[in-house]
């Protein structure tokens, strides 16, 4: 056989073609058994933990992510009410400690000022005089009461509001 002009026989093209078939299936061989190592590594891969495979997972981890949304949300209408409650507590507390009618120096006579976020509360006063306590309490709406408030009144309100302003700045 004249193959481009060199005398080739048969036997050697026969011979060629055999190598390269067997060499054919080897490789063949080979690529089957890397695949099938690569389809077990790839399936123990895409299972989590309890077996499941990664679309399973991603479904269950989408259902749990809304699930937390939903609690976020309650959570967060629970938070709200209490911001709105917050604000009526009292968080202004002031107190003064006085000699009402100067009788003597142990300053038995208090005032306390118990006041929310915008001032708004009451003014308990206590006067001791001869041997007894009488007690006064005045409303008192965002700073202001409609009645008289005496010296000792408006301190302990005063005093109320500084210890308030300076806890805040601390925080």
């Amino acid at each position: 056989m004249n193959i481009l002009g060199n005398d080739v026989s048969t036997t050697l093209i026969l011979t060629y073609a055999i190598y390269i078939s067997v060499l054919s299936i080897f490789i063949a061989i080979a690529s089957v058994v890397v695949a099938v190592r690569t389809n077990g590594k790839l399936k123990r891969v895409l299972k989590d933990k309890a077996g499941k495979d990664i679309t399973e997972s991603i479904v269950s981890y989408y259902k749990k992510c809304n699930e937390i949304a939903g609690y976020f949300k309650s959570y967060e209408e629970k938070i709200n009410y209490l911001e709105r409650q917050d604000s009526a507590c009292v968080k202004k507390i002031g107190l003064v400690k006085y000699d009402a009618f100067h009788e003597n120096k142990s300053k038995l006579s208090f005032a306390v000022a118990l006041l929310d976020e915008r001032d708004t509360g009451f003014v308990l006063n206590g006067m001791y005089v001869r041997g007894q306590t009488v007690t006064y309490l005045k409303p008192v709406v965002e700073g202001l009461s409609d009645y008289e408030l005496t010296e000792e009144e408006i301190e302990a309100i005063n005093s109320a509001r500084m210890q308030y302003e300076e806890k805040m700045k601390q925080k």
